[in-house]
């Protein structure tokens, strides 16, 4: 696994302070919907994001040296760097990248929307009962009555790509 040397980046000059947390849901917020699923006698599901990270792409140019069993030396005598155009895991941004990344996709293409109460809890209306879907960094908790609108609506289809 190919992984970036996050302690090597430099605040301000390898990524935002402001712009380095991942999305994780609260913990009030998993009992909520643990607790919907309960009363509902509902099957909750929980679902990972295969190779999230790789989905989201850098917002910045960094360059990273090449890993161990590649040529680490051009004909000039030079280090040989590569360009990192995705976000690899060990970056500070990567988490974030990808939120902002998923996010967009749960809202825009999907429909869902965000509560207000807790950003990282997204809900679905319509076509029966509602779907909930709590994100932490790549791991999604799904509650649905209607285990075929899990699999028929949601998360899967535009993302089918990065999911197991």
């Amino acid at each position: 696994r190919l992984v970036g040397k996050g302690f090597t980046q430099r605040e301000g000059i390898d990524f935002s302070g402001d712009r380095c947390a991942s999305s994780v849901c609260r913990l009030a917020s998993v009992r909520t919907i643990l607790a919907i699923a309960a009363l509902e006698h509902i099957e909750p599901c929980y679902r990972d994001v295969s190779h999230a990270y790789l989905n989201a792409e850098m917002d910045t140019v960094m360059h990273m040296y090449l890993p161990e069993g590649m040529q680490q030396i051009g004909k000039d005598g030079m280090p040989r760097v590569a360009r990192v155009r995705k976000a690899l895991f060990g970056f500070k941004q990567s988490g974030r990248l990808w939120a902002d990344l998923f996010d967009q996709t749960l809202i825009e293409k999907l429909g869902f929307e965000r509560l207000k109460s807790d950003p990282c809890v997204f809900v679905k209306h319509g076509e029966g009962s509602p779907l909930y879907v709590a994100t932490c960094c790549d791991g999604l908790l799904c509650v649905c009555r209607d285990h075929g609108k899990v699999r028929r609506t949601s998360v899967m289809s535009p993302m089918k790509t990065m999911m197991p």
